[in-house]
């Protein structure tokens, strides 16, 4: 009779524990799939967005391989070009649907999503660079795109667009 007993706890308890913790509370988890599509409902800066999954679901995402001039920053402050990168992803990107790509770290120090953002199949995280409102840079273990990158901002400088095109007197 106890062992009867003891089975049934054994295959019951953990069902029971599965049930009650996918039904309590209302938890609902970003999808980080590379399949679903994200709204944009958010333009943070040139580099930072809120995006919304197919759930309901927002989450902070953070580009990778692209630094944009700050905006907000507690210490910095405004930096050159930083309204025009974050007006610049305004433009492209406010209420439009993209596509996430994601490398081996998926999150930074500040938990946002780190990810490639698409939009029609461009690369946009790319375009900030080519058009000179951000710098290439890398954090490990994402490198994938490290030398296109760097490739694309030593274009920009060439050209002298966008940040490359200040006069800071050197």
């Amino acid at each position: 009779m106890f062992q009867t007993k003891n089975k049934f706890f054994k295959s019951i308890v953990p069902l029971a524990l599965i049930f009650v913790f996918s039904c309590s509370g209302n938890h609902k988890k970003f999808e980080l799939n590379e399949q679903i599509l994200y709204k944009v409902v958010r333009i943070v800066d040139g580099d930072t967005y809120v995006l919304e999954d197919n759930n309901g679901t927002k989450e902070k995402i953070r580009i990778i391989g692209a630094d944009t001039p700050e905006t907000k920053h507690p210490k910095k402050g405004k930096e050159p070009f930083g309204p025009e990168a974050t007006e610049f992803a305004k433009k492209y990107l406010s209420n439009k649907v993209v596509q996430l790509k994601f490398e081996k770290g998926k999150r930074d120090r500040y938990k946002r999503v780190l990810a490639h953002v698409y939009i029609n199949d461009i690369h946009f995280n790319k375009m900030l660079i080519d058009s000179g409102y951000a710098k290439s840079s890398f954090y490990a273990p994402n490198y994938a795109f490290k030398e296109v990158f760097e490739a694309s901002e030593n274009q920009a400088k060439q050209s002298n667009i966008g940040i490359w095109g200040i006069d800071t007197g050197n």
